[in-house]
């Protein structure tokens, strides 16, 4: 052990769902008696000194500040510069962290979000996760491009978006995000002899900006509505970045070449606030350029966003 005191923070504890997030602390019944007590539960920022005995394992000088952080898509956020409701931190890789900002605990009563505390006290990540974005897209790569996601990418982006087939991206099976359905599945819908490589890419990539839609729209209704800050996401990103903004009809920052690790980021102005004492927050840099959506396209994408749901929903139907 690094300081030779347990602790976790806010938004660990939260991820164990024996966390009462109004009242900051666990919940009386998570530690039947008999059994060891959870970790003490303290802020972001808490600082205790490095022990001699694992400063000797490291390599470092004992007595060496030790912060203790947080959970890593609330630190992703922070390193986003996420500041103000409704902003949103879309960090896409192999699963999909989707992250809206609330000044407020406001808990769904559909049980479609996660709640974790963020680092600065008194605010809060409404938290949705997809399951398989990155992965999906690398699969499809694996199966069509020799397992080059850039190649796919770019079949996507030559193929023309409404004559894809509908593809429900589903495929590890089971769905999070707004959800929660483990027997959702994968599944493609109007294929013909007439569809090719890139119409199978574009229906992926359509399938996940309509299940991001989706989710954006039920954290919408919550937090309300703001500009979504991307990370991630490789060689995808820069056109699902603009598939994003058309599809939600918010302004969307793509990722920026500063900002290569924004969990990273985050956990160094955590670990800086540790000895000043306050969270700053990090300011989107130079290059970060919003774009904004093509209006002309929002009702397209309202369509298939209609038949998005009408397949998910007869999917579900058909397992009754």
């Amino acid at each position: 052990m690094l300081t030779g005191e347990a602790l976790t923070d806010p938004s660990t504890a939260t991820g164990t769902g024996c966390y009462d997030l109004a009242a900051g602390a666990w919940l009386a019944e998570a530690v039947p008696p008999g059994l060891p007590r959870l970790p003490e539960i303290a802020p972001s920022t808490t600082v205790r000194p490095l022990r001699q005995a694992a400063a000797r394992v490291l390599g470092l000088m004992p007595g060496t500040p030790v912060v203790l952080g947080a959970a890593d898509s609330v630190l992703g956020a922070l390193g986003l510069g996420l500041t103000t409701p409704g902003q949103v931190a879309y960090i896409a890789g192999t699963s999909t962290v989707i992250l809206a900002l609330s000044g407020t605990l406001e808990l769904d009563p559909g049980h479609r979000y996660l709640v974790t505390p963020m680092a600065s006290p008194g605010s809060w990540g409404l938290e949705m996760d997809l399951l398989a974005t990155g992965s999906a897209h690398a699969w499809l790569a694996g199966l069509l491009a020799g397992g080059d996601q850039t190649e796919l990418a770019r079949l996507a982006d030559e193929a023309d978006p409404e004559t894809a087939p509908l593809f429900l991206p589903y495929l590890l099976p089971g769905e999070q995000g707004a959800r929660w359905d483990p027997d959702l599945a994968g599944a493609l819908s109007g294929l013909h002899l007439g569809h090719g490589p890139g119409d199978l890419a574009r229906g992926l990539r359509n399938g996940i900006v309509a299940e991001s839609r989706h989710c954006l729209a039920v954290l919408e209704s919550a937090a309300g509505r703001g500009e979504i800050l991307m990370a991630g996401g490789g060689a995808l990103a820069p056109s699902l970045a603009s598939d994003l903004a058309d599809a939600t009809g918010r302004a969307v920052h793509p990722p920026s070449p500063s900002l290569t690790d924004s969990s990273a980021i985050g956990a160094a102005v955590v670990a800086a606030a540790g000895a000043a004492g306050q969270v700053v927050a990090v300011r989107p840099g130079e290059g970060r350029t919003g774009l904004a959506p093509d209006r002309s396209r929002s009702a397209w994408w309202q369509a298939q966003a209609k038949r998005h749901e009408t397949a998910v929903a007869g999917q579900i139907i058909g397992r009754r």
